[in-house]
């Protein structure tokens, strides 16, 4: 697979190393563009188990940031006078309407729920939806989310297991289900990646005025960041200075992080320029984990069905024969 121009060959220095580095990636996706330029629709299938009417719409989304939901929320919120009031009546009622959605939607105990409390947020703030309406859904998922929090500012991406718990499990595991408890330690995904971290930044800045007490709990937690895992898999920094801080360090990780990628960037990219999904890795098992069905081994990011992608592969259960 080739290198990419403006990219790979790029330092990486300066703003304006860092502006050419974002076009570069931007471009390519530029003739998968539906005619109404809402939607993206990459060269190659992921086999995703949503329609493909939402993967062109994530295709569109991924590029500003990451998951759909929330950076259109955050666009709406950031953004209004450029992003929201400049459309149609008719595609603010679409807006509207999309957002909506995920009022009463059943939804993981997991990083999703920020999904919702953006997008409610900007329902009330942007859109014009009477704050009192989406107040209990925003309430109900931050107390969800809050118990996450574990210590020095980190969170897990669901309930933590507790000690009892995990007892109950091995008993359960030794006569019946041993997924009964139904409560796990997921402590890798959103929880080590500051994603976390960033939609409570994010909810500090947008909702400070209807939820200040809340809002200084989240700056006070990043403030408390201990020592940092810059890879929740392979390495811990024991020295991290805190990195919410310093924005010198932020940029020294940041930057090294994107030089790192330019440097070892000869197969993450198909001919036509876009990335390959898995990057480095192409469809390997990283891609089971976003959902698709090129690699044989199934890893549910959560107890929902439509979570799971075993597709044509076996699917075990841990609960003794019963299925």
């Amino acid at each position: 697979m080739p290198f990419l121009s403006g990219f790979s060959d790029n330092p990486l220095r300066t703003r304006s190393d860092l502006i050419q580095a974002s076009l570069a990636l931007l471009r390519p996706l530029l003739p998968y563009f539906s005619p109404a330029k809402g939607r993206i629709r990459v060269p190659v299938s992921s086999a995703a188990h949503f329609d493909d009417t939402a993967a062109q719409l994530e295709g569109f989304a991924r590029p500003l940031w990451a998951v759909e939901a929330e950076i259109i929320a955050f666009a709406l919120l950031a953004a209004p006078d450029r992003i929201y009031k400049p459309l149609s009546e008719k595609s603010k009622q679409n807006v509207t309407n999309w957002l909506r959605m995920l009022g009463g939607m059943e939804m993981s105990e997991n990083n999703w729920r920020w999904f919702r409390v953006f997008g409610n947020l900007a329902l009330s703030k942007v859109c014009g939806v009477p704050f009192d309406s989406v107040r209990d859904e925003i309430n109900s998922d931050l107390e969800l989310l809050d118990t996450f929090y574990r210590f020095d500012g980190w969170s897990a991406d669901g309930p933590w297991q507790t000690s009892e718990q995990a007892q109950a499990e091995m008993q359960h595991g030794k006569t019946a289900r041993r997924d009964a408890v139904g409560i796990s330690r997921k402590a890798d995904y959103y929880s080590g990646s500051f994603a976390i971290q960033f939609s409570q930044l994010l909810y500090s800045r947008f909702a400070a005025d209807i939820d200040p007490e809340r809002a200084e709990t989240y700056r006070h937690e990043r403030e408390t960041l201990g020592p940092a895992s810059r890879n929740t898999l392979t390495r811990k920094v024991s020295d991290m200075p805190g990195p919410l801080g310093s924005p010198g360090a932020v940029k020294g990780f940041l930057m090294r992080h994107l030089r790192w990628w330019a440097k070892n960037s000869e197969d993450i990219f198909y001919p036509d320029g876009t990335l390959n999904i898995g990057w480095l890795y192409p469809q390997a098992k990283y891609c089971k984990f976003a959902y698709s069905s090129a690699f044989a081994f199934s890893v549910p990011t959560g107890p929902l069905i439509q979570q799971m992608a075993p597709d044509n592969t076996p699917s075990l259960s841990r609960d003794y024969g019963e299925t």
